[in-house]
């Protein structure tokens, strides 16, 4: 928050989550401020657990229909697909619903699936779609998920959710392939995630990373990232593919467990400055640090064996390299110039 400037937003505060939502931001001299009155919203409750499709859609829409923006729905442990359709489908076609309007609850559920039977093809969940008629539909109108019971978030549940800034699931522990892919999302409250599938979180809005349960990350989850800063991953045991790529903000990595480097990890990561990989045993990758230019140190572990001439190609980097071998390496006798 900065001084001289006027913040207008929606607060939501649950049992498990307070979630800041459709902000603006405008210069006090832009605006005329005469105060403000809180307003205590509650969100809407739609018991599902003995609805079928139609009626889940009518109890939606009816919500949406009366203006109602934060919608808590409770469902069964693993509902029939065609319930979520019906949500999709009372968020979609109710008309006036404004994109990046609807705060969403879904209370019960233990998985989002990764499909579901629309206009008679397999379609993702909330995510992208393509119709019969050509034309491309995604749920816009999200704006923030709380999964408070969800164990695991199929593939493509979320991708092109483009106005989704938040997603709260304290117990999810996989995210399939493109799981929030193209969504806005600033921020990730998955504190058991263990698993996150190809590209998961590539091209989001995210600002920094902790996680402190994941072990596997596939490739490009979370590139394309460009205003990532910090990234805290303890426990990832392999640095996959392009995992890191087109990251440009990015100054801070800390994965000491990580063992090994796959290609392109870092590539046009052109902020990062210093790198700790006290895990890793041999850099036999091609392009791993490819157009960071501003790349001065990397610190490497106590039992480096191998360093492919490959490491830096493609494009400048900064004009002196350091590889560091760990402090603790009995027999290190100083550090290695490349």
């Amino acid at each position: 928050i900065e001084a001289a400037k006027h913040y207008t937003f929606n607060l939501t505060v649950g049992k498990d989550a307070a979630i800041i939502s459709s902000v603006e931001v405008i210069p006090w001299a832009k605006k005329e401020i005469n105060g403000g009155v809180a307003e205590e919203i509650f969100p809407t409750p739609i018991d599902a657990t003995s609805m079928n499709a139609e009626e889940l859609n009518t109890a939606v829409t009816n919500v949406l229909s009366a203006g109602e923006r934060y919608i808590e729905i409770t469902m069964t442990a693993t509902p029939e697909d065609e319930l979520f359709t019906a949500i999709r489908r009372a968020i979609c076609d109710t008309e006036g619903v404004e994109d990046g309007s609807i705060n969403l609850i879904l209370k019960g559920v233990t998985v989002i699936p990764d499909h579901h039977e629309f206009e008679g093809q397999g379609s993702s969940i909330f995510g992208q779609v393509q119709k019969t008629d050509g034309t491309v539909e995604n749920v816009t109108q999200l704006s923030s998920v709380n999964l408070p019971d969800v164990t695991e978030i199929g593939a493509q549940a979320f991708y092109g959710c483009s106005n989704l800034t938040s997603i709260t699931a304290p117990k999810v522990q996989s995210i399939g392939n493109w799981g929030l892919q193209r969504t806005a999302i600033t921020s990730i409250d998955m504190p058991l995630l263990k698993e996150a599938g190809l590209a998961a979180f590539q091209g989001t809005a995210l600002t920094e990373v902790s996680l402190p349960s994941l072990e596997t990350a596939e490739a490009v989850a979370f590139g394309g990232c460009e205003q990532l800063r910090t990234v805290d991953l303890p426990k990832l045991q392999n640095l996959s593919q392009q995992l890191f790529i087109d990251c440009t903000s990015l100054v801070s990595v800390n994965v000491p467990a990580a063992t090994s480097m796959s290609d392109e990890v870092f590539r046009y990561c052109s902020e990062l400055v210093s790198i700790t990989l006290s895990g890793v045993t041999e850099l036999l990758t091609y392009g791993g640090f490819a157009g960071c230019t501003k790349l001065e140190n990397i610190t490497l572990g106590s039992v480096i064996t191998k360093i492919d001439a490959g490491l830096f190609v493609r494009d400048a980097l900064s004009s002196n390299i350091t590889l560091t071998l760990h402090p603790d390496q009995a027999n290190a006798e100083g550090d290695l110039k490349a």
